[in-house]
């Protein structure tokens, strides 16, 4: 990923009245319609919410920012969120 201005948006705090925090909580709301449609096809565990999103982008941001292969990491980070067991 060469442009991680998607991931600092949603990691970033901005004052409340900002164009970037409206944005955001757009964003918001369709980040929830798909984990809902996800969940429902069965391709996301029914335990998932925003806040695992969150910490996923955290993770991921620190996979790019460190990995020696960050294509091969990203991938497999994302491989055992989504299959990882329910603790």
């Amino acid at each position: 990923m060469k442009d991680r201005a998607f991931t600092a948006v949603f990691l970033y705090d901005f004052p409340p009245d900002s164009p970037v925090s409206r944005s955001r909580a757009e964003a918001g709301k369709a980040l929830h319609q798909l984990l809902d449609a996800a969940k429902t096809a069965g391709e996301l565990r029914q335990d998932a919410d925003a806040n695992d999103i969150m910490l996923l982008l955290k993770a991921h941001d620190g996979v790019l920012r460190w990995s020696g292969d960050p294509a091969q990491e990203s991938q497999r980070l994302v491989e055992r969120f989504l299959r990882s067991p329910h603790t």
